[in-house]
């Protein structure tokens, strides 16, 4: 890890009336937007199909780093966690 370069930041966009709410998560000078809360609900803790996947991070650090880190193991497999 390199310091002050290879950081991963989560930050929001305020949606306008009508507008949903967006995402964007940095790593280093990767930046990658997540489209909705229903987007960022399954990739944190599994359902996230493949093809959005790819769609939210096609390559690159971000990438590696969202397949190392989600999804989210639940102790429960099927647990409802709302």
């Amino acid at each position: 890890m390199r310091p002050g370069r290879d950081v991963f930041t989560v930050g929001e966009s305020g949606a306008s009336e009508g507008e949903e709410m967006r995402w964007t998560l940095r790593a280093g000078d990767e930046l990658i937007e997540i489209p909705s809360r229903q987007h960022l609900t399954r990739l944190i803790f599994g359902g996230i199909t493949m093809e959005e996947f790819e769609a939210i991070a096609p390559r690159g650090r971000a990438k590696r780093f969202l397949e190392r880190a989600f999804p989210v193991p639940l102790p429960v497999p099927g647990l409802n966690y709302i």
